[in-house]
This record gives structure tokens, sequence and C-alpha cells, in this order.
């Protein structure tokens, strides 16, 4: 028996995984460019940075995308500086998140006409980092539950901000 393999069996085997490797492509694709053309979720459609005032209270909000699945949101006190412990800086993991909850006034935090609170999936509390105004750690109850404030002239765009929200964690969830 010969090592040797004949040239057409060799253009044989090397067109069958031409083909195999044209299979795989195809079929990956298509769920692969879905993926890229993911819903939108931006600081500029919620006009972000924010800032307002609250019972003497001036605060300032923002938030960004961090790639595609990380989400970085701050909440910040402004004065009076003996507050300033009460700010809030979170890194989010968007694919670990459970659903966001809307609130709207007067059941929002920080006199917001309306904000977006997000949540932990199950235990998944510590992927997640939050930091005060004073650099502590926050409390793992604390971690996954960033405010993401709703401008007042957004607020009646709210229900459709969170399903853009929602729609971008179960984007985030889904395997390529």
């Amino acid at each position: 028996m010969s090592a040797d393999l004949s040239p057409t069996r060799t253009a044989a085997i090397v067109l069958l995984v031409i083909a195999m490797m044209a299979a795989l492509a195809a079929a990956f694709v298509t769920p692969f460019l879905s993926w890229l053309d993911r819903p939108g979720f931006s600081a500029a459609d919620l006009q972000m940075p924010m800032e307002w005032a609250h019972d003497g209270v001036s605060y300032r909000a923002d938030f960004a995308m961090a790639g595609w699945c990380g989400l970085q949101v701050t909440t910040e006190v402004l004065s009076p500086p003996e507050r300033k412990a009460e700010s809030r800086e979170w890194s989010l993991i968007m694919r670990e998140l459970g659903d966001a909850t809307l609130l709207v006034a007067p059941e929002a935090p920080m006199g917001l006409p309306a904000a977006l609170v997000t949540r932990s999936r199950q235990g998944e509390e510590f992927v997640h980092t939050c930091r005060t105004g004073t650099g502590d750690t926050c409390s793992p109850s604390e971690r996954g539950s960033a405010i993401i404030p709703i401008p007042a002239e957004l607020t009646e765009h709210a229900e459709a901000i969170l399903e853009d929200l929602h729609a971008q964690i179960r984007h985030c969830r889904s395997a390529i």
C-alpha cells in the first residue's frame, strides 16, 4: 500500500475541505450579520449627559456603551459637596443583566421624571462593578442596579426606550 496519494485523490480531498469550509461559513454568516445589526441604545438617544436638581441637590448623569455589550453609567451629586458619597459609577456587563424596570415620578429616584433601573441576573452581582462618590465599593445589591435617567421630554417614549434596552440585553446574551 502506497503512502502517496494520487493527484486526483488529493484534488478531491482539497475540494471536499473547501466545500466544507464554504458550508460552515454560509451557516455562520447570516447569524453573525444579524448579530452585528444589533438594536440601538445610546446616550444620544437619551440626550446624555443630563443635569437636574431635586430637593436642593444638583445631579449629573451620563452613560455610554463600552463596546457592544458593556454599559457605563454615572450619577454624580454636583452639590452640596457633603452629599458627594451618594454619587455612583457603574460598569455593567449587559449579558449578565436581567430585565430593567421603568419607574416614573413619583416612584423614580432622585426626583427624576422617569428612570430605567437595571438589575443583575440571579447570582451575577459580582461581575458588575460599582463605586460610590468617595471611591468605596457599593454593596452587592447595588452593583447591578444602575439608574439610567430619562429626560422629561422623553417620558412619553419611556416604554420604547425600555424595550430598546431589553433588546440590547437579549442581543448581548445571544451567541454569535
